[in-house]
C-alpha cells in the first residue's frame, strides 16, 4: 500500500463534515497540518481526524479503506475499522473492532517506523489558536501517565460507553521500550493503574541493561523491538 505524505506546513481547510463532529472545530479557517496533528493527538479532536482523513484520502470512506488495508498488512487479523475517529456509530454503521494484541502491533509499527509521532503524544499541554483573543484553547493530554509514569511518552487514550476506558501506553527507560494496551476498563483510574502495572511487568521481563566498567571494551547494543504487554 503506497504511503501518502502531507507536509507539516501544509495549510488545511476543514470541510463542513469535520465541523459536524465534536472536537475543536467551529471555524472555517486554514490550519497548519502540524498544529492539527497536535489537536488530534493531544486533545483527541475528532473533527481534526475527519479533516485529515479527507486531506489524505479524499474522503473518510477512502481513509477507512486505507486503515483496513494497513491493518491487514500488519497482521491485525481481528481488527476492522469503520470510522476515522472511533466515536459511537451512527444508525446503520458498525463499531470499530480490535483486540489488545492487534492494537499493540499497530503501536509498535508507529514507534519503530515513525518515532516522530512521540513528539505529539508526549506533549502534556499545548495552545491551539495561540494569539487569537477569546479563541485560544489550551489543550490537555488525556493520557495522564505522560509526566507521571517513568519514561512514558505516549501513546493514546480512548473512551466510548460500549468500549469502556482504553489506553495504549509506551515508555522508554535506557535503551529499552515497552508497549502496553488496556481495553474496556470501568474508569480512568483503574485503566491507568493496570497500564502502569503492565509496563512495570514488561520492563521486569526484559534482560537487564549491561553495565560496563571504565576501560572495558564496550559495544552499544542494537535497539530491540518494544516488548508488548496486553
Amino acid at each position: 500500500m503506497p504511503e501518502t505524505r502531507v507536509p507539516l506546513k501544509d495549510p488545511m481547510f476543514a470541510a463542513l463534515l469535520a465541523f459536524l463532529v465534536p472536537g475543536l472545530g467551529h471555524f472555517y479557517q486554514r490550519r497548519v497540518f502540524k498544529g492539527m496533528l497536535y489537536a488530534l493527538m493531544v486533545h483527541s479532536a475528532n473533527d481534526v481526524a475527519v479533516a485529515i482523513a479527507e486531506k489524505v484520502a479524499g474522503s473518510t470512506e477512502g481513509f477507512v479503506q486505507l486503515m483496513n488495508e494497513k491493518a491487514k498488512q500488519l497482521g491485525m487479523n481481528s481488527t476492522v475499522f469503520n470510522s476515522v475517529h472511533g466515536l459511537p456509530p451512527s444508525t446503520g454503521q458498525q463499531h470499530d473492532v480490535t483486540t489488545a494484541r492487534d492494537f499493540s502491533i499497530l503501536c509498535r509499527e508507529i514507534v519503530m517506523k515513525h518515532p516522530e509521532a512521540l513528539t505529539y503524544t508526549s506533549t502534556r499541554t499545548r495552545p491551539f489558536r495561540p494569539g487569537v483573543p477569546g479563541k485560544t484553547v489550551v489543550m490537555q493530554n488525556h493520557n495522564h501517565l505522560v509526566g507521571t509514569l517513568e519514561g512514558c511518552d505516549g501513546l493514546k487514550t480512548g473512551y466510548i460507553y460500549a468500549g469502556g476506558f482504553c489506553i495504549a501506553v509506551t515508555a522508554q527507560r535506557d535503551s529499552r521500550r515497552v508497549i502496553a494496551v488496556v481495553l474496556g476498563s470501568v474508569d480512568r483510574k483503574v485503566r491507568d493503574k493496570k497500564a502502569s502495572e503492565l509496563v512495570a511487568k514488561g520492563f521486569a521481563a526484559l534482560p537487564p541493561v549491561a553495565v560496563h566498567h571504565a576501560g572495558a571494551n564496550t559495544q552499544t547494543p542494537a535497539p530491540q523491538k518494544p516488548a508488548l504487554k496486553k
